[in-house]
């Protein structure tokens, strides 16, 4: 706390306790510790104010070096990139072996064709088509 040993508080109270009696020392010490809460409180408003500058000064700094870099039309630099990503993908996509096989089953021959009747299912109370 400050710099300051127990030996050397134990000190200063030693003195403030004779310079300026034991009846007004309790009173002193309140004012005392009112003092340094104010200070604390003070000193932490700046450091709070000092953060919120140095903060929005680097936010600042973050945009302009955005803008430097993307032009004027940020927004449009960021689309076209992420159109020509997509493009890619898709293009990767296509040309990409098919390394599954095929989920369709085998078509039966025609003597083998069985006719499947057609259920079709009932909307639900709940449901979105219904």
């Amino acid at each position: 706390m400050f710099g300051v040993a127990w030996t050397e508080l134990l000190v200063i109270l030693a003195v403030a306790l004779l310079v300026i009696g034991p009846k007004d020392l309790p009173r002193v010490l309140y004012s005392a510790g009112k003092i340094l809460r104010n200070v604390r409180r003070f000193t932490g408003d700046i450091q709070k104010s000092l953060d919120d500058i140095m903060r929005d000064q680097e936010l600042d700094e973050i945009v302009r070096d955005a803008n430097r870099a993307g032009g004027d039309n940020l927004q449009f630099e960021l689309d076209k990139q992420v159109q020509a990503e997509e493009a890619r993908r898709l293009k990767a996509r296509q040309s990409a072996p098919d390394l599954l096989p095929s989920a369709k089953p085998a078509a039966p021959a025609d003597d083998e064709a069985v006719e499947q009747p057609i259920v079709q299912k009932k909307p639900e109370e709940n449901d979105a088509t219904g």
